[in-house]
């Protein structure tokens, strides 16, 4: 069977048309998870038993947010007493750090005075800084003070508004 060529190039624009009609929907699930995770996160304590099964959950319906990751990786900075517990969050939160620094360095990198903007901002690099704090005392506690400082330094590159904690 001979497919003309004609024939061809309509079956193509077909399939280009179908997926830019479905892009607007899967841009708006992937919002409408993210904005389930946002307004679950609010009621998540990081020591909480609960936090590593919501984690997970975050994890599984959102892989690229950083959110899941970051409260995997705080659950176990603050449960860690030892050299594997500690190497265990750090694998989170290095995750997380690159998520957040992937997705959202246009925020990360915002200083204003309009307080609009800052408020809008201020969420992601609060975030930001509470990684970057686990991630940081995590190595110290491995004994890695040259990891840790790479973290301290990376974040002073950045130039946030407010370096919160770190």
């Amino acid at each position: 069977m001979k497919i003309r060529s004609h024939n061809y190039a309509a079956l193509v624009a077909r399939i280009l048309c179908g997926a830019f009609l479905l892009l607007p929907a899967f841009v708006f699930s992937q919002s409408s998870i993210r904005q389930k995770i946002d307004e679950e996160k609010r009621y998540v304590n990081y020591e909480d038993e609960k936090t590593v099964e919501k984690a997970k959950g975050w994890i599984r319906d959102d892989t690229t947010y950083y959110v899941g990751y970051m409260y995997l990786g705080a659950f176990h900075f603050y449960r860690a007493n030892d050299d594997l517990g500690f190497r265990q969050d750090i694998v989170a939160l290095e995750k997380a750090m690159h998520l957040i620094e992937g997705e959202f360095d246009k925020e990360l990198r915002t200083r204003t005075n309009d307080i609009f903007t800052y408020i809008r901002v201020s969420a992601i690099q609060n975030d930001y800084c509470d990684i970057a704090y686990w991630l940081e005392q995590s190595y110290q506690n491995i004994e890695e003070p040259g990891k840790a400082f790479e973290v301290v330094s990376h974040v002073r590159d950045r130039n946030l508004q407010m370096e919160q904690g770190i």
